[in-house]
């Protein structure tokens, strides 16, 4: 096996994705330590999850809560993540804008393979568009965006590609003029379901 590149952009600080150490105590001779949480069957060692590993139940909730407290955020890891991400923007926004020229192929031969589905999509999207609008709501609605088709992104600050709805139709939003912002393509497609403050906490 090859020693890991630490200076390759793509290597990983290890508290990004750290090793859980399970302490395992001796509960007593002949296995009479506390009972699995899963069988009941007294363990022969006390480890922090509480279950053994006996038979394939067992296994699977061990691998379950070993998951669960390998992937608990800890400041730690929030702070390496945020650094790293910070020192590899470059090389993350190369290879995110590569992979979004091979999904947009992907999904053209889809879309162009099941056309039903765009159509019922499309209709969801405008009922759910018109809701609680009437003839002047609309005629705002679309005032408003020839107001804004020349403002940058109202993200980013970056030149400004698309109308997107600051709430999402997806969670409750409408098409009203007061839920209309104008964004770039790349915060328009990141911010996907989240509602405009959860997006901007997020990033």
């Amino acid at each position: 096996m090859s020693a890991i590149d630490n200076t390759s952009p793509w290597s990983f600080p290890l508290v990004l994705f750290p090793k859980v150490v399970v302490t395992r105590v001796r509960g007593g001779k002949d296995g009479n330590g506390d009972p699995c949480s899963v069988c009941l069957v007294p363990m022969k060692y006390h480890g922090e999850t509480g279950i053994c590993q006996r038979n394939p139940e067992c296994r699977k909730a061990y691998s379950a809560a070993y998951e669960a407290a390998r992937r608990q955020e800890t400041p730690a890891r929030v702070a390496a993540r945020a650094v790293y991400y910070d020192e590899h923007k470059e090389h993350i926004a190369t290879r995110h804008a590569e992979r979004s020229e091979e999904r947009a192929i992907v999904f053209a031969a889809w879309a162009k393979a099941n056309p039903e589905n765009g159509r019922a999509r499309g209709a969801r999207r405008r009922t759910r568009a018109k809701v609680g609008m009437d003839r002047l709501d609309r005629e705002l609605s679309v005032a408003y965006r020839l107001a804004i088709a020349n403002d940058p992104c109202f993200y980013c600050g970056a030149p400004g590609e698309e109308d997107e709805h600051y709430t999402p139709l997806s969670i409750g939003g409408t098409d009203h003029w007061w839920n209309l912002v104008r964004s770039c393509a790349s915060c328009n497609r990141h911010k996907y379901m989240k509602s405009g403050d959860e997006f901007i906490v997020c990033t």
